[in-house]
């Protein structure tokens, strides 16, 4: 890959519309919450004044992959490193573009969900739900939630397709905390949500379909550019060795 020539335009003298900040889940954005997550017009501009059209940028700590959300949408190379899981997962589905073949089995999968979702009710409901076995589960879970996600995840593993898995689990996590009896994202405490039956299969419907409408939406502005995404620490560079970062 080309280097390109750095702008000589220094970071102090880029100006934010902190007005525009308001809207900071667009597109591909609002698909999974994440602590202390970046405003994406930040990247957007940045990379914008830093570099052009076909070089590469590298966010060290991508976190939800909001850094590579906007150097895709900027026809800009992107890699990302990070050290947690989640980041990876999320990260791969906010900038990996679907095809309506995809889009199709998709809409399937969502309709399998709810159809195992009725027969579970009125059959065996080992057949159709795979529950893990999690230290206090009950304690963060109610019963009917704890079937409903069992029932989610079966039909998420499986999908052979790993862009829909990848795709299908991005929407599965961002279901688990609002759909558990714990008070919010950052707050570790147990409290009855009297959640009902059928609201954790709706939900997750719900987002999938939303996600859905707005990835097709980044897939129009996207540019034909790489996104290289490591599960690894940013101090074992190996991952870029062989690569020139702009």
């Amino acid at each position: 890959m080309p280097t390109t020539k750095l702008s000589k335009i220094k970071f102090k003298e880029i100006e934010f519309d902190l007005d525009s900040f308001k809207n900071k889940g667009y597109l591909t954005h609002n698909f999974h919450s994440f602590p202390a997550k970046f405003v994406p017009q930040i990247p957007k501009i940045v990379i914008e004044k830093l570099s052009i059209p076909g070089s590469v940028v590298m966010d060290p700590f991508c976190g939800s992959g909001t850094t590579l959300v906007e150097a895709k949408l900027s026809g800009r190379h992107s890699i990302g490193i990070d050290i947690n899981p989640i980041s990876l997962l999320i990260s791969k589905a906010k900038t990996t573009v679907l095809t309506n073949s995809q889009f199709l089995k998709i809409d399937k999968i969502l309709e399998k969900i709810q159809k195992d979702f009725k027969d579970c009710e009125i059959k065996n409901p080992k057949k159709y739900i795979t529950i893990p076995v999690i230290y206090n589960l009950d304690l963060w879970f109610q019963k009917n939630v704890q079937i409903e996600l069992g029932i989610i995840k079966k039909n998420i593993d499986a999908e052979k397709d790993t862009k829909i898995r990848n795709f299908l689990l991005t929407g599965f996590s961002a279901i688990i905390n609002p759909m558990s009896n714990q008070i919010s994202d950052t707050k570790y405490a147990s409290i009855d949500k009297n959640i009902a039956t059928n609201d954790t299969i709706t939900k997750f419907v719900m987002k999938i379909i939303g996600m859905k409408q707005r990835l097709n939406e980044f897939s129009k502005l996207a540019q034909d550019v790489s996104c290289k995404i490591h599960n690894c620490s940013t101090v074992s560079i190996k991952p870029v060795n062989d690569e020139q970062v702009d």
